[in-house]
């Protein structure tokens, strides 16, 4: 496909305004990924720290790697019969712990350069070894498990290679859920709670937090229902444990998907819109947690998983989720993880491929042989956006505000230099122009660009292509 090329009558019109009001910056956060950079359990993929690297993955949260590599069931062992095994034993003695996987992927982590965001929980499902536990099931391995906890938290926040390498840490995800929790919702959250206080007091100067509430609770909070959310905001409200971070997980094929689950999360934080009845509206209790997607993606909006999928594999799929990702910038939050870097590419597991190395039902950035999809060259101009302009401004989006078609945020850097990030998500060539702004370069994704090449331009018009991402440098 052909580059960019002047047009004299653009379809949309990009208008910049001043700084965002109220959060006027790029979060480096935001471009966290989840998985990898190792390849998932009898996973025939490559490593992809250099990958990582290349596209500009600042950290990785780490989970589905459909083993128990940092894992807390991997990690104590009490010898017993079942797997995990989890009480008979004193699980304040070192001996009943088995640090070898998950000293190797954390020392993948550092040895990447990438900022460890540290999920203490459990998978999705296990192929090594397989296993159907559901979490802590009493209160013996309830206690166990907050010990093991604690000592995981010690462990990798002091790690002999990198100190301090994390402020963040997240207790669980996608909850409710019986993938990840088998028994009652509130056994649950008095063991969430627990946890919380234990590892809060002996770690006070991380950021804890979660639980991760799945997507089919988050379309709920969109729409005015707190449901579970708002139970576990009032329970810890009563017992006056002010969050530090807030994280949910958010799948959808329309980009305005991120931003509004993001507004009803934090109007249930702040107790205002649809929830201005919660105990602690009006009080600001919560003013100061965070809020954080701790997944997130591609799909349908219903039940997160299910509806219409645009695979990242494709270039409107890239387009799409850079619209999300715009979105989610706009929205004021503070970190969001893609699900997910790598593909799996295990025995039984591996998706549909329709050709060598090519897997096109899959989430992950790059396919189970390391090859970049275009998601991945967007994430690339995702984070060049990041490092080079960290100054938030407003913008029309959608552009134009008519239609979904085409979305842009725009970014200023301490030298006065501006850039837009543009996505096309229709599936038809369109047009633009920037108000007031001659276009200089153009770092374009299409099926003929990675965005790796900056492309002169002496116009303040383009035609970007169906599908295309670009960096514009004005």
């Amino acid at each position: 496909m052909k580059s960019p090329s002047v047009s004299e009558l653009a379809e949309h019109q990009i208008i910049i305004g001043d700084e965002e009001t109220v959060d006027p910056f790029l979060h480096e956060l935001m471009l966290g990924v989840i998985s990898g950079p190792e390849p998932t359990a009898n996973g025939t993929g490559p490593t992809l720290t250099k990958e990582y690297q290349d596209i500009g993955v600042v950290s990785v949260r780490n989970n589905d790697y459909y083993d128990d590599r940092l894992d807390i069931e991997g990690i104590l062992n009490c010898g017993g019969s079942t797997y995990p095994s989890w009480e008979g034993c004193d699980a304040t003695d070192n001996s009943h712990y088995d640090w070898t996987k998950s000293d190797a992927e954390y020392q993948a982590y550092i040895d990447g350069g990438f900022v460890p965001f540290l999920r203490i929980g459990g998978e999705w499902s296990n192929e090594e070894p397989a296993h159907d536990f559901k979490g802590p099931q009493n209160a013996i391995q309830e206690a166990n498990w907050i010990i093991a906890a604690n000592k995981m938290v010690e462990r990798y926040k002091n790690w002999k290679q990198k100190p301090n390498a994390f402020t963040y840490l997240n207790i669980w995800t996608e909850f409710p859920g019986k993938h990840f929790w088998d028994r009652s919702n509130p056994e649950f959250l008095k063991f969430w709670i627990e946890a919380y206080k234990s590892i809060k007091s002996a770690h006070p100067e991380l950021k804890i937090g979660g639980p991760g509430f799945g997507a089919g609770i988050s379309v709920k909070v969109a729409q005015g229902d707190g449901g579970i959310a708002e139970g576990f905001l009032k329970e810890l409200y009563a017992q006056k444990i002010k969050l530090d971070w807030f994280g949910w997980h958010s799948f959808g094929s329309d980009p305005t998907v991120y931003a509004k689950e993001a507004r009803g999360y934090q109007d249930l934080l702040n107790g205002t819109g649809a929830f201005t009845d919660v105990p602690w509206a009006g009080t600001s209790f919560f003013a100061d947690t965070e809020v954080f997607i701790d997944a997130y993606g591609n799909g349908g909006a219903q039940d997160g998983r299910g509806g219409e999928v645009l695979p990242v594999s494709t270039l409107q799929g890239a387009a799409v989720l850079t619209a999300g990702w715009i979105s989610m910038e706009y929205a004021d939050i503070q970190g969001a993880f893609y699900y997910r870097g790598n593909d799996q590419g295990s025995p039984g597991s591996t998706p549909k491929k329709s050709k060598p190395g090519q897997d096109d039902s899959a989430p992950g950035l790059f396919t189970s042989a390391g090859e970049y999809k275009p998601a991945a060259n967007a994430f690339r101009l995702w984070s060049k956006l990041t490092n080079n302009y960290k100054t938030l401004l407003t913008t029309n989006i959608p552009v134009d505000g008519t239609d979904n078609d085409v979305w842009a945020l725009a970014a200023k850097n301490s030298s006065g230099g501006v850039a837009v990030l543009v996505a096309n998500t229709r599936n038809q060539d369109t047009t633009i122009s920037i108000d007031d702004y001659s276009i200089g370069t153009v770092y374009l994704v299409d099926d003929s660009h990675d965005g790796r090449i900056g492309i002169a331009m002496t116009s303040s018009t383009i035609s970007l292509p169906a599908g295309a991402v670009a960096l514009i440098e004005l």
